[in-house]
């Protein structure tokens, strides 16, 4: 009796989350300072604020321009957006402008920039999901 046996093959493992591409990196340090400015002004602005409300405020434009971030097409991609399905984009879109709301209805007030931190790390959470309706990866 023969024996047939296969050579070992590699496997691709996906990534709990998309590749970080320079361009995305970029992207993402560029708008996290704007984020911050506008979520800052929206909220009241830095004349009042206390210390620790402007690092929460920190937090939420990080999520939020991280969130941004995922739209960049990856290399070879050319220069469509990437936008996925349409729940997971409105989400992810919306939750920078709603959390800028959320501040700016209640100046300086931890509450809403905690409220701030949790709405884009839904939207960036939303848009880092995996589903196979929701595609965020490059195309190998």
């Amino acid at each position: 009796m023969t024996e047939i046996r296969r050579a070992p093959q590699s496997v691709a493992v996906a990534a709990a989350l998309p590749s970080a591409r320079p361009r995305r990196v970029l992207v993402g340090v560029t708008l996290a300072p704007l984020a911050w400015l506008a979520l800052t002004s929206a909220g009241g602005g830095l004349t009042y604020a206390p210390l620790t409300w402007i690092l929460v405020v920190g937090v939420a434009s990080a999520l939020g321009a991280a969130s941004l971030a995922t739209y960049v097409p990856g290399p070879g991609a050319g220069r469509v957006p990437v936008w996925g399905c349409g729940p997971c984009a409105v989400v992810a879109v919306t939750s920078l402008p709603f959390a800028a709301v959320m501040l700016h209805a209640n100046p300086w007030q931890l509450s809403s920039a905690g409220m701030a931190v949790l709405v884009t790390g839904l939207g960036l959470m939303q848009r880092l999901r995996d589903p196979k309706a929701c595609p965020t990866r490059p195309v190998a």
